[in-house]
């Protein structure tokens, strides 16, 4: 998959429960993604807000791998100091912080995007995450200009000699799970309102927002009652 800084818990379980994490790093970079940004929201009264580490510069003719992002002490300190606002009630928060920091130890800038994403797994495993063993496509595949969609895929999933493929639910709009050269597609379904939602906001959970950073998770619960939230709302079908 594509990288995805502060990425959500749905993404996050789905890279927990594999044996292997391949960063789609090889294939040309897209305008409005997520990579090097997530949703935050912190205090009960603020709506969710986007929680960036900015582009040091940014092309669509560019590969995510040639990507980098601004890293500087005082690129980080704005975005360390937004987080701390946020969440300074939140009773976990110095969890949340210190991934961060560990993310961004090194104060070089610019950083390249795909190294940012790999130390904010390796800040995650830190803490007791379970990351799988990590491999770039752009290490795998020499060039992949001519390969698009399931070949891409396949061709990653061949590298690996995997069998199974985790894939999310909208896999099915694209591809036919027959299609891919595994002896099972399994779909995710993620939904955070199968377990009592955490109480993100401190209040009712009517007010809970389900697609925020997993930072949000990681601010508001221990390590392991996170581990168990994510076990809970998640579940893989057959495809």
């Amino acid at each position: 998959m594509q990288p995805n800084l502060f990425m959500w818990p749905g993404l996050l379980k789905s890279i927990i429960d594999s044996d292997v994490h391949i960063i789609l790093d090889s294939v040309l970079a897209s305008k409005n993604s997520r990579y090097n940004r997530n949703l935050i929201r912190g205090n009960i009264s603020d709506t969710a807000k986007w929680f960036t580490l900015p582009f040091s510069s940014f092309s669509c003719h560019s590969k995510i791998c040639d990507l980098t992002v601004n890293t500087s002490y005082k690129d980080v300190h704005k975005l360390l100091s937004q987080f701390q606002l946020k969440y300074k009630n939140a009773p976990y928060k110095d969890i949340s912080l210190q991934i961060l920091n560990n993310t961004f130890s090194n104060k070089t800038s610019p950083s390249g995007l795909v190294c940012i994403y790999r130390r904010f797994l390796e800040s995650l495993k830190l803490i007791g995450i379970g990351i799988p063993r990590i491999y770039l496509a752009s290490g795998m595949i020499s060039d992949s200009g001519g390969l698009r969609g399931i070949s891409l895929v396949n061709e990653l999933l061949k590298g690996v000699d995997a069998s199974i493929y985790l894939a999310s639910k909208n896999t099915i709009k694209y591809a036919d799970p027959s299609e891919y050269c595994v002896k099972k597609v399994f779909l995710q379904d993620f939904n955070p309102y199968l377990y009592e939602p955490y109480l993100n906001l401190g209040n009712h959970d009517t007010l809970f927002s389900p697609a925020l950073s997993c930072l949000d998770m990681f601010a508001h619960m221990t390590v392991d009652e996170c581990i168990d939230y994510l076990d809970k709302c998640n579940h893989w079908r057959i495809g």
